[in-house]
């Protein structure tokens, strides 16, 4: 049968139909996928997408807004749990996908509707929040951001043929040069007031905010603290409280069309590990501070500062001595810059397309990989019918140079630490409450959201225009809000199935302890017992505001 791919005679590159399937999510990641089958299809491929999880959604429409216009990928969206043999009803693209790529460990089992095709299967790294769980599965191929990953992987088992290095995806408007000096020179930025200090507060607890602040009052060297806040109204009311509280001068914005500009125009960034807005500004060259309180991100971090991309700070107690130690010491500064332009570059999304034509092209490897076993004799039994198990000599050799493979070592050392029991109890105990208060105010949003559109549909009938556009204002708030929480919730929810995975080791079974059940029992009816005069409480109170207090 005729193959009916076509290859491009100038540039010899085989034109190819991928399928990418990849997990809900809106502006930053949505824009990066933007950007790669923009990339993809601009090379002749054809794409077709397949969105899976809660925020389906979102994502839907943060790339509808975020650069999907022109690009003619079809969507699809898949939400609920993945069951079946064909979960993500991919069974009727066996017979035109060339490539089905993953961006998550977790879907690459729900692709097996492919198998049996010549389809190749490919794992796709979109950051270097690395989780081992991608060397578990049975995907043919795995595309990673950095050689590190590609030690690792081997490390387990994996070929070399099988693997393939390219960079860390970004979006488009963070893969152009930028003039720097024309930003600064158009926001009026004034060199003599101190350096720009870029903080991303959206997504950032309450009371580290309320710390970080304080911490910026602390810094003897003159700084112009700037905010991010994107769409977090929350964050922004904790910062304005906390900049008068502690006599902070400082600036903030929000949501913008050219995010980037703003990031190229400041000195230094102070984020979360867990932000992906840090690979951005990492491509932007930009000396970090990464406040990492987050345990289940700390091999990132600590691979981040092993590469002079970033300094870490574990304690938010020592950031402002931190920062005046950095801004003291033009030396480390330019270091800095120097080891984020090795980790991230803004040719990311090019060499993403580079490595999946590359795994495209080893496809017959990858579908039928030879045995890597050794052809001598076995060390104990000469060359026999038995496995040989344990030992020094039956370990994975590293395959890489010496200081990828120091690295490989680094980077595993910190993902291998545990928490304590009594740790990873605080930490869990501390996310579901936060779990209990976000699944409140989504739920009183929601309702508000329900009740203002009831409002403009009949301020609309009634053809009361002033009354129209007061409740489309409440309305698009409280659609915001509700969005925001819903990312909240869902960062929330991934915390705790991180922190869980870091807990217990793979394959391990966790023993039965009928008191740690008996407590659970009582904690979840004394828990219920709150939640029932808790909420009977708020609807005297709603009864009251609508009768009156007799």
């Amino acid at each position: 049968m005729e193959d009916p791919r076509v290859t491009d005679v100038e540039s010899g590159v085989e034109k190819s139909r991928f399928v990418i399937v990849f997990t809900g999510g809106e502006g930053y990641h949505a824009d990066a996928i933007a950007y790669l089958v923009a990339e993809l299809e601009g090379r002749g491929h054809s794409v077709e997408l397949v969105s899976y999880g809660g925020l389906a959604a979102q994502t839907a429409k943060s790339i509808a807004e975020r650069g999907m216009r022109g690009i003619r990928a079809a969507v699809k969206h898949v939400t609920g749990k993945l069951t079946g043999e064909d979960p993500l009803g991919l069974a009727e693209s066996r017979a035109r996908a060339d490539a089905v790529i993953v961006t998550s460990p977790e879907l690459v089992s729900a692709t097996k509707a492919m198998a049996g095709t010549g389809t190749v299967r490919l794992g796709l790294m979109m950051d270097l929040d690395w989780n081992s769980a991608w060397t578990d599965t049975d995907a043919h191929g795995l595309i990673v951001p950095h050689t590190v990953f590609k030690e690792l992987a081997t490390r387990r088992g994996w070929s070399e043929q099988s693997l393939f290095v390219a960079g860390v995806p970004l979006p488009k408007n963070f893969s152009r040069p930028l003039d720097i000096a024309a930003i600064r020179s158009r926001f009026k930025i004034d060199d003599t007031m101190g350096a720009l200090v870029l903080v991303i507060a959206e997504g950032v607890e309450e009371a580290r905010l309320e710390r970080t602040v304080f911490q910026l009052s602390l810094v003897d060297h003159p700084i112009q603290p700037i905010f991010y806040v994107g769409e977090d109204s929350r964050a922004a009311e904790v910062l304005r409280r906390a900049a008068g509280e502690y006599g902070v001068m400082a600036r903030m914005f929000g949501r913008v069309d050219n995010l980037e500009e703003y990031y190229a125009a400041c000195e230094l960034v102070l984020a979360k590990v867990s932000n992906p807005m840090v690979y951005a500004l990492l491509s932007l060259d930009k000396p970090m501070v990464l406040i990492d309180s987050d345990s289940d991100t700390r091999p990132v971090g600590a691979f981040l500062h092993d590469e002079s991309a970033a300094v870490v700070v574990p304690d938010i107690l020592k950031l402002g001595a931190e920062i005046d130690h950095i801004l003291g010491n033009p030396g480390l500064l330019e270091e800095l810059r120097e080891g984020a332009r090795k980790v991230v570059d803004q040719a990311g999304v090019q060499k993403t397309v580079e490595a999946l034509e590359a795994a495209l092209k080893a496809k017959e490897t990858l579908l039928h990989p030879k045995s890597t076993a050794s052809s001598g004799p076995d060390p104990l039994t000469g060359g026999g019918a038995f496995e040989v198990i344990g030992g020094i000599e039956c370990a994975p050799k590293p395959q890489g140079s010496e200081k990828e493979t120091d690295r490989a070592a680094a980077f595993e050392s910190h993902s291998a630490s545990r928490l304590t029991a009594a740790e990873a109890k605080e930490e869990l105990a501390a996310l579901i409450l936060q779990e209990r208060e976000v699944e409140k105010r989504l739920g009183d949003a929601t309702r508000y959201v329900g009740q203002w559109e009831g409002r403009l549909d009949l301020a609309k009938r009634a053809g009361e225009p002033d009354l129209t556009q007061e409740a489309t204002r409440f309305l698009e708030n409280f659609r915001r809000e509700e969005t925001s929480l819903l990312r909240e919730l869902d960062r929330i929810r991934s915390q705790k199935d991180k922190l869980k995975r870091r807990v217990t080791p793979r394959n391990a079974v966790m023993p039965s302890d009928p008191q740690a059940e008996s407590r659970s029992v009582d904690l979840e009816k004394r828990f219920r017992s709150m939640e029932l005069d808790h909420d009977v409480n708020r609807l005297k109170n709603r009864l009251k505001d609508e009768f009156g207090d007799s």
